[in-house]
């Protein structure tokens, strides 16, 4: 009998079981791989009881996936050892989760947040980040550096985003520009109801085209921000119209996907899975196009801003 994998694969296990939903569905065979979890317990009984008591094996399977995905990632132990001490021979299972967890590897993308002070960059991080909201935030002097790991059936390995929020006022804006080397993503906040914020963009954009190297694939997109102060009886507090800031990112050849709410949250979890998508498909270097969803052609490289105008 093999050796159940050490802490590296079980680490792992959990996000390669859902990684591999597809393919197990259609092949696993669970009927002992759940007796061994109660005996191990690490389902309960009623979680038993729940897997059993579906009427066909695909159900079986589907029901287990999801019980395991609340599960500490020793559970992926036991799952495992289910496996190879079962009487039904699932050996070509092992070998294709072992070889995922092999090739699983965390990527590391860096992230530039550049704009007008009270833009609300700190924010909208504070939203990614944490799912909080401060009505009261302090100007970003330097840059700040905040980090968030993404594990997602989307994707092939785990996602490490490096987001550092550059200062939007005076001289402190020559500090950011350390911070543009390699970097994979820029993204330009304005507030929605600040006409300026909106000019400065192409100001930030033109600082980036000036002082970047190397970072032609860098993907580029906008985000108007406190979408929340501009809803229904507040209309006349918007100063950028969702067209106007359209036509400037099709102009410029970047992405202009939603306008977000660091307040209520508002979109702003659909825009970075499109900008982690994004970042995934132009550093891996191929992708399937039915899980990737694009934002813009194959003509990546970027000129400097010629004479134009916001």
């Amino acid at each position: 009998m093999a050796s159940v994998k050490g802490s590296k694969t079980s680490s792992k296990g959990n996000s390669i079981l859902l990684k591999n939903r597809v393919f197990l569905t259609k092949n696993l065979h669970a009927d002992e791989v759940i007796e061994l979890l109660l005996q191990e317990r690490k389902l309960a009984r009623s979680e038993y009881d729940d897997i059993v008591g579906q009427t066909t094996r695909e159900n079986k399977v589907k029901k287990l996936l999801d019980i395991l995905g609340t599960k500490d990632h020793s559970a992926y132990s036991v799952f495992r050892k289910g496996l190879e001490e079962g009487e039904c021979d699932q050996r070509f299972i092992i070998e294709k989760l072992d070889k995922a967890v092999s090739q699983t590897a965390e990527r590391r993308l860096k992230v530039i947040f550049l704009g007008a002070t009270e833009s609300g960059k700190t924010s909208l991080l504070d939203r990614y980040v944490d799912d909080k909201f401060l009505a009261k935030t302090a100007p970003t002097l330097g840059p700040d550096y905040r980090i968030k790991t993404v594990n997602s059936e989307d994707f092939d390995e785990s996602v490490k985003l490096q987001l550092w929020d550059c200062p939007g006022k005076g001289t402190y804006i020559s500090m950011s520009r350390t911070y543009y080397r390699a970097v994979d993503a820029i993204i330009l906040v304005y507030d929605v109801t600040r006409k300026k914020t909106f000019e400065e963009v192409r100001h930030f954009l033109q600082d980036f085209y000036n002082n970047s190297r190397g970072c032609d694939d860098a993907v580029i997109m906008l985000i108007g921000n406190k979408q929340d102060l501009v809803l229904e009886d507040n209309r006349n507090k918007r100063e950028v119209e969702p067209i106007e800031a359209s036509e400037f990112a099709k102009q410029h050849d970047i992405d202009f996907t939603h306008e977000t709410s660091a307040k209520t949250g508002a979109n702003v979890e659909a825009v970075f899975r499109i900008l982690i998508n994004e970042m995934c498909q132009r550093n891996a270097g191929k992708a399937d196009d039915s899980d990737i969803i694009h934002l813009q052609s194959d003509k990546h490289r970027r000129e400097p801003l010629v004479n134009c105008k916001c």
